[in-house]
């Protein structure tokens, strides 16, 4: 099951349930007991934070990286954007429309 389909699923069997606790009113405790059944979702904590002298060490490299990556890690440093999040960015990235003749 893939995590978006786990994540409805769970936020849809704590609504079942408290629908039977507040329209049919079923026991709170047995509820509750069931609640703790349900899997807790694992938040979007990043596993590893750079030190000072990695990212010092990566601006050395990406001198000779194209200038694609080069934006790219800037974006990444100047924004505090995941990986993911500014790849979509990027990737979603429409380019201006002229609006007027001037």
């Amino acid at each position: 099951m893939r995590a978006a389909q786990q994540h409805n699923l769970d936020r849809a069997v704590r609504a079942f349930f408290n629908f039977h606790q507040e329209v049919l009113g079923f026991d709170v405790g047995f509820l509750n007991a069931l609640r703790r059944a349900i899997p807790r979702e694992v938040e979007g904590v990043d596993l590893t934070i750079s030190s000072e002298d990695e990212v010092v060490s990566s601006l050395r490299r990406l001198r000779r990286a194209p200038l694609k990556y080069q934006g790219f890690y800037s974006l990444l440093l100047d924004s505090g954007l995941r990986i993911t999040e500014a790849a979509r960015l990027i990737n979603n990235f429409q380019k201006p429309e002229k609006v007027n003749d001037d």
